[in-house]
């Protein structure tokens, strides 16, 4: 799904900001990216975690949890995010 059709999508939803700010960034967007770099040669000291972590695959019932829709009226609406986690973009 286009960028378009997304902004479309969300402005008929109602979410205007995301998708003001999503333009705003793309015409005045002048960061730099880092990549960092180690070695692999030298071996990973495992650290034991201070609370418990469960590490699984996403189950179908936790899909809505990231790609369901905050209420128009909510601040700071991450709605953007959102709909890029339901409609990932295809790498050509």
């Amino acid at each position: 799904m286009s960028f378009l059709r997304r902004a479309l999508w969300l402005l008929t939803k109602g979410h205007h900001r995301p998708v003001l700010r999503r333009l705003h960034r793309m015409m005045w967007h002048d960061g730099v990216a880092l990549g960092l770099v180690y070695d692999l040669r030298v071996p990973v000291t495992v650290r034991i975690p201070q609370a418990p972590v469960e590490v699984r695959p996403i189950r179908s019932e936790d899909v809505p949890t990231f790609t369901s829709l905050p209420p128009a009226a909510s601040p700071r609406a991450e709605a953007l995010t959102r709909i890029n986690a339901r409609y990932p973009s295809n790498p050509a």
